[in-house]
C-alpha cells in the first residue's frame, strides 16, 4: 500500500524465502557457480541437491556382413517451419556407399523424419541394396515403423507411400541416440537450409562431415551427458 514500508527484517525474510524457493527448484543444471554458492551461504541456506544424469557412451557401429546401415534424420526450424532431411548409407566395412541432403519446404518434425527415411530407402533401392538396417534418432517414427502404424492422421497418406517403398526390402528399424546419428544430423540441417544433393561416396563431403564419418569409421565414441 502507498505510504507504507516493510521493515528491514521483513524484507530480509522475504528475500531469503524467495532465494530458498529458487534453490529448491534447481533441476536443470549440472553445477552451481561460486557466486551462486556464496549467495546461498550469505543467506544461511543449504546447497540444493542436484540430480546428475549419468553419462553414457554413444557411438555409431558397423552393420553385419552383407548388410548396409541407413542413418536418417529430419530437421525442422520451427514446428511447422523450414524442414529438410538427410542420411548416409554405409556398408559392413564402414565405407560410405551413398548419402543425401534434401529440402522439404515448410513442414513439421515427424514429417521431415519420415521423408528422410523414404528418401534413404529409395536411394538404397537405386543402389540395389536390400538388407538394410534403418537407424533414426526419432523414437516416435521408429515406434511407428516397428508397430506398423502411424498415429498422426495428416501423415497417413505419406505413411502408405513409405510402407510400399519398404516392400521387397529385408530391413530392421533401430532407434539411435542423436550423438550416434551425427552424420545424418549434419546432412539434415544442410537440407533444411535449402541444399538438395546426392553423394555417391564421401569424396565430395564438406570437411566437417568428413570428420564425423572418419570418427565413426574409427569407432570413436561420443559422451552423452
Amino acid at each position: 500500500m502507498d505510504g507504507k514500508y516493510d521493515s528491514a527484517v521483513i524484507v530480509w525474510r522475504s528475500v531469503r524465502v524467495w532465494i530458498k524457493s529458487l534453490a529448491n527448484n534447481i533441476n536443470s543444471v549440472c553445477h552451481l557457480s561460486m557466486h551462486d554458492l556464496k549467495i546461498l551461504e550469505d543467506f544461511n541456506l543449504e546447497r540444493p541437491r542436484i540430480s546428475m544424469r549419468p553419462s553414457k557412451i554413444v557411438k555409431w557401429s558397423r552393420p553385419p556382413s552383407g548388410w548396409v546401415k541407413l542413418n536418417c534424420d529430419g530437421s525442422c526450424r520451427g514446428n511447422p517451419g523450414n524442414s529438410g532431411g538427410g542420411g548416409t548409407i554405409r556398408d559392413w566395412n564402414g565405407l560410405v556407399k551413398g548419402a543425401f541432403s534434401a529440402h522439404y519446404g515448410v513442414g513439421k518434425n515427424n514429417g521431415a523424419e519420415m521423408k528422410a527415411i523414404l528418401d534413404g530407402i529409395r536411394l538404397c533401392k537405386r543402389l540395389h541394396m536390400i538388407n538394410v538396417i534403418i537407424e533414426s534418432d526419432s523414437q516416435i517414427v521408429v515406434d511407428w515403423l516397428c508397430k506398423g502404424k502411424c498415429s498422426v492422421w495428416y501423415l497417413w497418406d505419406f505413411w502408405e507411400v513409405l510402407r510400399k517403398e519398404l516392400e521387397g526390402l529385408n530391413f530392421v528399424v533401430v532407434h539411435q541416440l542423436r550423438e550416434g546419428n551425427s552424420a545424418a544430423d549434419f546432412l539434415a540441417r544442410e537440407g533444411e537450409m535449402g541444399l538438395n544433393v546426392t553423394y555417391n561416396d564421401n569424396q565430395d563431403f564438406p570437411r566437417y562431415l568428413k570428420g564425423i564419418v572418419r570418427l565413426d569409421f574409427l569407432s570413436i565414441p561420443y559422451l552423452r551427458c
